[in-house]
């Protein structure tokens, strides 16, 4: 599952590149990938507007359809107005699942605050499969994830899993163990190897835009229980990414990756970010 970039273009306002879109989605199916995660993160949905957004899940959609890919959508990040818009948005295009973050001015710190304004949500999207969006280092908000899925498989029937973008296997594993029905989507490299030996087979890494084919030959090492042949290789991809950015400057590696994939594939431009520059080390904040 690629969590994939917004494409803009050079002009003053970075204008999404629209077009862009279709190569991007048949560059990645000839690289074996299997599926998108659209406007997260990595996609800067929290920098685009309501109207650019429901575009971009539009051209995406459009060509997942046409390469068979699977799109995971991000609808979270914004007003709760916003998000409800997205929601039937969502409904309405029947993209293959949805993924809502929390709130993130009124963070919840109780797990029945956080399932009440999930339930709400779901509510203009009632048939999409619906999963929780767990990035606790940029939201800031740290659930006990076994009780958030013991309460929302009760109350959100159309609940499918979580995308999990934190490197603490401890948090997930029990959860993994106990309800192993769900969809755990693993969406960081750094600790990729202990999660495959947890049994967690679905990951999701930015690198993934840049070293396709590397990542992919890693996980069908893994998948095959070669684990030498994996091992040299996720050493192979982690000195590219340290060399690609070094883990003592400030941690803006969207720009970097972005930047980076527009120097290796000429013909396929991502631009420069939108999102605010960071100004502090992310390593540093997560651990």
């Amino acid at each position: 599952m690629v969590p994939v970039f917004t494409p803009f273009m050079d002009d003053k306002k970075l204008t999404i590149n629209y077009e862009m879109i279709d190569k991007y989605a048949h560059f990645l199916k000839t690289k074996g990938m299997h599926g998108v995660m659209v406007l997260g993160y990595t996609g800067e949905g929290m920098v685009l507007t309501v109207e650019e957004r429901k575009r971009v899940a539009e051209e995406w959609f459009k060509v997942t359809r046409k390469y068979d890919l699977k799109m995971l959508l991000n609808i979270g990040g914004m007003t709760l107005p916003e998000v409800y818009e997205l929601a039937e948005h969502a409904e309405k295009l029947m993209v293959d699942a949805v993924m809502v973050l929390p709130d993130l001015f009124y963070k919840p710190y109780y797990v029945e605050d956080l399932v009440k304004y999930i339930k709400d949500i779901h509510m203009y999207m009632p048939t999409r499969p619906l999963m929780y969006y767990h990035i606790p280092f940029m939201t800031d908000v740290h659930i006990d994830l076994y009780k958030l899925v013991d309460v929302l498989e009760k109350e959100v029937k159309t609940f499918t899993g979580i995308y999990y973008a934190d490197d603490h296997i401890d948090k997930i594993k029990f959860l993994k163990e106990k309800k192993p029905e769900y969809l755990y989507i693993i969406g960081m490299y750094t600790t990729m190897m202990g999660f495959f030996f947890e049994g967690f087979d679905a990951f999701s890494m930015v690198g993934m835009n840049l070293y396709p084919d590397l990542l992919k030959e890693m996980y069908d090492h893994f998948k095959d229980f070669r684990v030498r042949e994996a091992i040299t290789l996720k050493e192979k991809y982690t000195k590219k990414i340290f060399d690609l950015f070094h883990m003592d400057m400030p941690m803006d590696y969207i720009y970097y990756i972005k930047t980076e994939m527009d120097k290796l594939y000429t013909t396929m431009k991502m631009g420069h970010v939108r999102k605010p520059k960071m100004t502090i080390n992310m390593w540093q904040k997560m651990y």
